[in-house]
């Protein structure tokens, strides 16, 4: 449609008047529309569908990662000398499930799903939290069984070694929603690249792990706390962004 008939198109419909209103036919349809009303029956969405319908959402490279880290472990771990070696290679290992984590968690914000997700049956805060209890299962899975296969291989505390697995993890993570946070970071590509840094300083650092052997169960609890305040506060930010929306 050029133009000229726009113009023209826009002309008819101006000269048009619609015809005053039926006063029996308004009121038949206000009832009609309120019987529709009190017949409708909302149902809450059960649990179980919502974290299916969730999980098909959840990147692949999240579950490809945390697939690698168990492999890894499965195939590299063998012939260590002591401990400290066994520490290190969790402190490489575990930066490899870590690494996606977080900006998986925030990917709504960051592609600004947030109107979208206004307009949704479910609320951004239960949909997050969903997500939350998806990807959390997920990886507290993979660092269970990372350490259920070094303590079959080298005898050691089963508790110890999920500290050591949980340290690099949550402080990994909570570097990246802190930068997040922080820097006010829009771009999913700055995000991984924020939490890459963080998990290659584990990698790297990784023969400073027999160092906290005294302090890895603090440190883990300490950082998992931090972590939790950081998930908190990005879902109740996600819940209370109703300011931002705009309808058309």
């Amino acid at each position: 449609m050029n133009k000229k008939q726009e113009k023209q198109f826009k002309g008819q419909l101006a000269q048009y008047a619609a015809p005053p209103p039926d006063g029996q036919k308004k009121q038949r349809a206000i009832a009609l529309a309120q019987m529709a009303l009190k017949e409708s029956v909302v149902a809450k969405t059960p649990l179980l569908s919502l974290a299916r319908s969730q999980a098909r959402h959840v990147s692949k490279p999240l579950w490809l990662l945390q697939l690698a880290a168990v492999l890894a472990t499965w195939l590299f771990s063998k012939g260590f000398a002591d401990m400290r070696q066994v520490q290190s290679f969790i402190f490489i290992v575990v930066p490899i499930l870590a690494f996606y984590t977080a900006p998986e968690f925030v990917k709504s914000r960051i592609y600004g799903m947030g109107e979208l997700e206004m307009a949704c049956k479910n609320s951004p805060a239960k949909i997050a939290a969903v997500k939350l209890l998806l990807i959390g299962t997920a990886n507290i899975a993979a660092i269970a069984a990372i350490a259920l296969i070094l303590r079959s291989r080298y005898q050691a505390d089963f508790a110890t070694l999920l500290a050591y697995g949980f340290m690099p993890f949550n402080v990994i993570n909570c570097a990246t929603l802190s930068a997040m946070e922080i820097f006010k970071i829009k771009t999913s590509y700055a995000l991984l690249s924020v939490s890459l840094i963080a998990s290659l300083v584990f990698v790297f650092g990784s023969d400073a792990a027999p160092l906290l052997q005294n302090a890895v169960t603090g440190c883990s609890l300490g950082s998992a706390a931090l972590l939790a305040m950081l998930l908190a506060f990005s879902i109740k930010r996600t819940s209370g962004r109703r300011d931002i929306l705009i309808w058309n």
